[in-house]
């Protein structure tokens, strides 16, 4: 093949209808040989007769003359059906183990974390293992999540998909069912947050927003890494309207969700804006997601992927931060004595973190492997 050309030759790339560089011909093979730079990357510089694959470019396919009719508006098409990956293969396969760690260490301590309690005396209680005189069903769901979470975090590293998220899949969903049966209301381990307990209308029907949660983070994420997959994006826009409709559906003898926050105002203005910004962020993250549609680009496609997955669960975590202050306000305002305070204080943190790691290390797991299920192996 022909020589390349002086190695300060401007190379311009197109990835996604996305514009790059243009970079030193030098400095583009280094980034391709790193991984930063794909070979399916369209590529051109000055004397190719058109644009082409970065790996035939920079393999030796070199100018054969001429100038191709407006080079640089070929990358700007709208894109095409099916992107390709937004990360190379070991990348992508990095990311999956550090998540799958992150969240098993979120399991597990949320299953090992003590309650401990100072006043009138000082107190540590292990909850999840008071196993003495439980049937099988506390048993399991007091031990049920460690389980998961270990399995989880050992899987991680020694097992490749699909085998871990079939495993980890099948494990979480058996043993949220189990927890949740039998359960209603603010009883049901989705609406609890510890102490402080998010009103069961900030998830509005339990079992539509745990559809629509599985649903909405399966494909964003998705989405997130293979912008142009048409099934991730019929999943995300499912989970969407699942979790617009869990804030629209009343709970059973209760009003429509966003109506109870407004009608907290008066009475708890904290409680209501705790409400209305959980359902808000809720609301937010669908409506990303319907307005990111597949004509966009490829880039723009990712980034607001992975901020409706942002914003979905930041809403948890806000409404319940806004809780736990208004019980700090409410307790420093009180005539209590300091160790009671104090106590209460600690409590309550430990119980809020917990509720937190549950939240985030077991019901994320069925969203996640099921996109990476969907994504499948490169």
């Amino acid at each position: 093949p022909p020589a390349g050309p002086p190695p300060d030759t401007p190379v311009h790339i197109s990835r996604g209808g996305e514009k790059h560089g243009p970079y030193k011909y030098s400095t583009a093979k280094e980034y391709l040989a790193a991984g930063q730079l794909l070979p399916t990357d369209n590529a051109w510089y000055e004397g190719c007769d058109a644009w082409k694959p970065l790996g035939e470019l920079l393999a030796g396919a070199g100018p054969t003359g001429g100038m191709p009719a407006a080079p640089m508006m070929a990358p700007m098409a709208a894109p095409k059906a099916e992107e390709h990956a937004m990360y190379d293969a070991y990348t992508e396969s990095e990311q999956r183990s550090k998540l799958l760690i992150s969240l098993g260490i979120m399991g597990i301590v949320r299953a090992v974390m003590p309650i401990i309690g100072f006043s009138p005396e000082f107190r540590i209680s292990f909850d999840n293992f008071k196993l003495s005189g439980a049937n099988a069903e506390r048993i399991i769901s007091m031990l049920g999540p460690l389980v998961v979470a270990i399995t989880a975090t050992a899987m991680a590293k020694t097992t490749r998909d699909p085998v871990r998220c079939s495993v980890v899949l099948g494990l979480s969903l058996i043993l949220i069912l189990m927890m949740d049966s039998g359960r209603s209301g603010g009883g049901s381990m989705l609406a609890m947050l510890g102490s402080f307990t998010v009103p069961s209308t900030v998830y509005g029907q339990q079992i539509v927003y745990f559809l629509g949660l599985t649903a909405f983070i399966m494909g964003c994420y998705v989405r997130h890494c293979r912008p142009g997959n048409l099934p991730a994006y019929i999943v995300a826009l499912v989970g969407g309207g699942f979790l617009l409709l869990s804030a629209l559906i009343p709970e059973k003898g209760n009003t429509v969700p966003i109506i109870s926050g407004f009608k907290l105002l008066k009475d708890s203005p904290i409680s209501a804006l705790a409400l209305i910004a959980g359902i808000g962020m809720k609301i937010a993250a669908a409506v990303v997601t319907f307005v990111t549609t597949r004509t966009k680009s490829a880039n723009d496609v990712s980034a607001k992927s992975e901020l409706s997955i942002k914003l979905l669960i930041g809403g948890v975590a806000v409404s319940a931060a806004i809780l736990y202050l208004d019980g700090l306000i409410s307790l420093f305002k009180s005539s209590a004595d300091i160790g009671p305070k104090i106590s209460f204080l600690v409590t309550g943190l430990l119980r809020f973190v917990k509720s937190l790691a549950s939240t985030g290390g077991l019901y994320l797991l069925p969203g996640l492997m099921g996109a990476y299920l969907l994504m499948g192996k490169r």
